[in-house]
C-alpha cells in the first residue's frame, strides 16, 4: 500500500468495484458543489459554531476522498491516467481540503495558497517551453504546433494555415501571458489604502483574463477534453466576489449589503495573515495548517526550478546561491532544512501531493500517425478507423471534442514518438492488436469501425481475419485552398518497432529474432 496508495488493494480490482470507485467521486464532487450552495442559501452555518465545525470537518474530508479515489484510479490505469494533470488533480484536491480547515477563519491566507496553485502552474508551463526545443525561443514553435498536437479539429487546419508573422506573435504572446502575468497574481498583496488596492485588484483580472484567453484559444485549436474546465476552475481564485457582484450589478441582480460585507472581509482577512500565527492556546491547530501550507509552497517550487535548471536543481542548490559566506552556520541552517524538503518531494511522488507543472516543451515537426488493418488472405487490407484521431482516407479533419478526452486516442499518439528514437510499443498495444483480431466486444467498441465486423467494409461472412498489422503513415495538412483536410505517404524504405503483424491462430505463425512475442511480427 505505501508503494502503490489505492483503495483497490480493499475493494478489489473488479470491473464493478472500478465503476463504484468513479460513481463515489461523481457523486461525492457533486455534492461538493451543491451542498455549499444550500447551506450558504439558509444562512445555515452561521447559526452553530459546533454544526459549522462539523461541516468544516465533513467538506475537507470529502476533498481529500476526492483527491484519493483519484489517486487510486491513477495507480490502476497505468499509461491510460498518466498526464500532468490527472497528477494536478489530485494536488488540487489534497490542497483545498487542507485550506478548507482554515478557510473561515484566515481566508486570506488560504486564499493565498490556491493562488499560489495557478501561478506556479502558469509559471512552470512558461519555463519549460524556455527550456525545452529550441522551437520555443527561435519563435517558430507554432508553426508546427497546430498538426502535431494529440488530436487536432477542423479549427486546427485554419489556425495552421495563418501567416508565419502570427504564428510567431502567439509564441511571444505565449510567453508573455504564462512567464510574465503570473506576477500580477499578486499585484495587491501590498497593504494599501482601499482606494488603490482597489486598482491593483483589478491588474489581478488581466492576468486571470490573459489565462483565460490563452485556454480558449488551446483549446478551440486542439481536443483537450477537461483539461481546458480544469484549467478555468483552477485560475477561479484569481477573481473575488467584488467582481461577481459586479457582473450581478450589470443584470440588475447585485445587493448593495453583499459587496458592503464582502469588502469588510478582504480587510480583515489581510489582517489574517499575520494573526494566523499568533501562538494562542486556540490557534495551535490551525498553526499546525499554516505550517502544512508553507511546506507545500516550499516543496511544490521544485519541479519548477528543476526545470529551469534543465533537471539539476535541487533545494541544496539553492542554498549555495545566498549570500551568507561570512555566517557558514546560517547556511549550514538553510542546507539542513533544504535536504529535507529534498527528501519530503521525492517520498510524496506516491501521493501526487506537488507535481511538475509544465506542457509542450518538446516540439517536433512531423506527425506519425499508426494505421491499423486486418486480411484474411494477407494480401487485401481493410483499416480499423479510430473513434477520434486521425485515419487514412479523404475527408479526414478531426472532431471537435468539447469535453471528452478520449484516453486510448490520445495515449496511441505518444507511441511514434517513441519508435522513432527506436522505442518497442508497450504492451498494452500489443494487447489491442490480439483482442482485434479475436473481435473482443469490449475493444471493438473503442474502434470507429470494425471491417470484419457487421456491416463492414470486407467482404464475406463477419468473422475475425487472419492477420492485422501496424504501421506508420505520416500526415500533414493539406495545401490551403484543398479540397482534402490532410495529405497521407507512407515511410518508404523506413521501418519501425510499430511495424507489427498480428498472426490468428490456426493460420501458424513464425518465430525469430525480430518477434515481439507469439503470434506478433515485425513487418519486413
Amino acid at each position: 500500500f505505501l508503494q502503490f496508495p489505492t483503495v483497490f488493494w480493499a475493494v478489489g480490482s473488479s470491473d464493478r468495484a472500478l465503476l463504484g470507485v468513479c460513481t463515489s467521486g461523481i457523486v461525492l464532487s457533486s455534492l461538493l458543489f451543491l451542498v455549499p450552495l444550500v447551506l450558504c442559501s439558509k444562512n445555515i452555518c452561521s447559526k452553530s459554531a459546533w454544526w459549522h465545525l462539523v461541516y468544516t470537518i465533513i467538506e475537507t474530508l470529502a476533498w481529500w476522498t476526492c483527491g484519493f479515489l483519484y489517486l487510486s484510479l491513477i495507480h490502476v490505469s497505468g499509461d491510460f491516467l498518466g498526464l500532468q494533470s490527472d497528477s494536478n488533480l489530485v494536488e488540487i484536491d489534497a490542497l483545498l481540503g487542507l485550506v478548507r480547515l482554515v478557510q473561515t477563519t484566515h481566508p486570506y491566507p488560504a486564499l493565498l495558497a490556491v493562488r499560489f496553485f495557478a501561478f506556479r502552474k502558469m509559471l512552470g508551463c512558461g519555463i519549460c517551453k524556455w527550456y525545452g526545443s529550441g522551437m520555443w525561443q527561435k519563435l517558430t514553435a507554432m508553426n508546427v504546433h497546430y498538426f502535431t498536437q494529440p488530436l487536432p479539429n477542423r479549427f486546427s487546419y485554419f489556425a495552421h494555415h495563418m501567416p508565419n508573422w502570427f504564428h510567431r506573435q502567439s509564441v511571444l504572446a505565449t510567453f508573455c501571458i504564462e512567464v510574465l502575468l503570473p506576477y500580477l497574481i499578486w499585484a495587491d498583496l501590498l497593504w494599501t489604502p482601499t482606494s488603490i488596492w482597489k486598482v491593483l485588484s483589478v491588474i489581478r483580472y488581466v492576468a486571470w483574463l490573459g489565462f483565460n484567453c490563452l485556454n480558449f484559444a488551446i483549446n478551440v485549436s486542439g481536443n483537450y477534453g477537461f483539461i481546458g474546465f480544469l484549467n478555468t476552475c483552477e485560475n477561479l481564485s484569481l477573481t473575488d466576489d467584488r467582481l461577481w457582484i459586479a457582473l450581478l450589478s450589470v443584470l440588475g441582480l447585485g445587493k448593495s449589503e453583499i459587496q458592503t460585507s464582502v469588502i469588510a472581509g478582504e480587510e480583515m482577512g489581510k489582517g489574517a495573515l499575520i494573526s494566523m500565527f499568533v501562538m494562542t492556546a486556540g490557534s495551535l491547530f490551525r498553526l499546525a495548517v499554516g505550517i502544512a501550507i508553507i511546506t507545500y509552497l516550499a516543496v511544490s517550487s521544485l519541479p519548477t526550478l528543476s526545470r529551469a535548471s534543465r533537471g539539476s536543481f535541487t533545494a541544496n542548490d539553492f542554498v549555495s546561491t545566498l549570500p551568507f559566506e561570512n555566517y557558514p552556520e546560517v547556511k549550514d541552517m538553510f542546507r539542513s532544512a533544504s535536504q529535507k524538503v529534498d527528501i519530503l518531494y521525492s517520498r510524496q511522488r506516491k501521493l501526487r501531493l506537488c507535481n511538475y507543472q509544465g506542457k509542450f516543451a518538446g516540439m517536433h515537426d512531423y506527425r506519425w500517425e499508426p494505421i491499423i488493418e486486418g486480411s484474411r488472405d494477407g494480401e487485401i487490407w481493410h483499416q480499423y478507423k479510430w473513434k477520434y484521431k486521425l485515419n487514412a482516407g479523404p475527408d479526414e479533419c478531426g472532431r471537435v471534442l468539447p469535453f471528452h478526452l478520449p484516453r486510448l486516442d490520445w495515449r496511441v499518439w505518444f507511441l511514434p514518438l517513441s519508435a522513432r528514437r527506436g522505442g518497442t510499443p508497450p504492451g498494452w498495444y500489443f494487447d489491442l492488436l490480439d483482442d482485434l483480431q479475436k473481435q473482443t466486444p469490449e475493444v471493438v467498441a473503442l474502434i470507429h469501425e470494425d471491417p470484419f465486423g457487421e456491416g463492414g467494409s470486407a467482404e464475406g461472412t463477419p468473422g475475425p481475419p487472419n492477420y492485422i498489422r501496424s504501421r506508420l503513415v505520416e500526415f500533414t495538412f493539406a495545401p490551403k485552398r484543398s479540397n482534402e483536410w490532410w495529405n497521407t505517404k507512407d515511410l518508404q524504405g523506413r521501418s519501425t518497432p510499430m511495424d507489427i503483424v498480428v498472426v490468428g491462430p490456426g493460420v501458424g505463425t513464425s518465430s525469430d529474432d525480430d518477434s515481439n512475442d507469439v503470434g506478433h511480427e515485425k513487418e519486413e
